[in-house]
């Protein structure tokens, strides 16, 4: 079969076309009705899609973040570090993203919200209670964990990692709740951690990128960010989907 018939018979069973054809031949409201809910659902998941080759086109093209924020000895990467790093590739791939922030009693939530220009987004919420280590003033507490928490939720959200993530001296404690969260994740999600795990023992990255992108964005940002020492991901495992052979995949 030629690629031009091939093309042709794709559109006849497009929703669009059929939803055309529909009410050219004067169908009820009812069968118009089924055929628009089918055009929108369809048009959802083309816009997921979208979304999904884009952003592992921005993660396979993003270069190393650079740290150049020092505390305790270590240097780390802060908001505007990033925000610069990431910029230009988010345009390239369509892609933008917004904060949201609640406060709720003593804790401060943030959700980033990723979008693709075909109109598909997917968002990444994290909470903490106010940072008031080191004598801050109450102003400076909210401050320090807004920042921290807009961190974490954009890298999350995006599936990147900067490394010496956890020594900025401003990372806010982990309650109960974060680890029984991250308990079930790993229930729900376990065939594609499995499928994951299997692929980077073979080193097919390709697999195992296909397989991380099976799980949810928020729940591939709580795998990573584990709330113990302990994770579902070996240090091996994490270095190799830092490395440039998984960034090539």
């Amino acid at each position: 079969m030629s690629n031009a018939i091939t093309k042709v018979e794709a559109r006849q069973t497009n929703p669009v076309s059929l939803l055309e054809m529909a009410i050219q031949q004067g169908a009820d409201i009812d069968k118009i009705e089924k055929f628009m809910d089918l055009e929108a659902r369809w048009n959802s998941e083309q816009a997921r899609k979208s979304y999904n080759q884009a952003l592992n086109g921005f993660q396979s093209e993003l270069g190393p973040i650079i740290k150049t924020r020092q505390a305790h000895n270590s240097k780390y990467a802060d908001i505007d570090d990033i925000a610069q790093a990431i910029r230009p590739f988010l345009s390239k791939h369509g892609l933008s993203y917004t904060f949201n922030q609640e406060q709720e009693g003593s804790n401060l939530k943030v959700t980033c919200t990723i979008r693709h220009s075909d109109g598909h987004s997917e968002s990444n919420t994290l909470s903490a209670i106010y940072d008031t280590s080191g004598g801050k003033n109450a102003i400076q507490a909210v401050a320090s964990s807004l920042t921290y928490l807009r961190r974490y939720t954009l890298t999350g959200a995006l599936g990147i990692t900067t490394g010496n993530e956890d020594t900025d001296g401003g990372k806010p404690s982990f309650q109960v709740e974060d680890l029984i969260k991250y308990l079930d994740i790993v229930r729900e999600e376990f065939p594609s951690i499995a499928a994951l795990k299997e692929a980077l023992a073979l080193n097919d990255y390709s697999t195992a990128k296909e397989a991380l992108l099976e799980i949810n964005t928020e729940n591939r940002t709580t795998l990573w960010r584990a709330p113990t020492k302990g994770s579902v991901f070996s240090t091996e495992e994490r270095a190799q989907m830092k490395s440039n052979e998984w960034s090539r995949a």
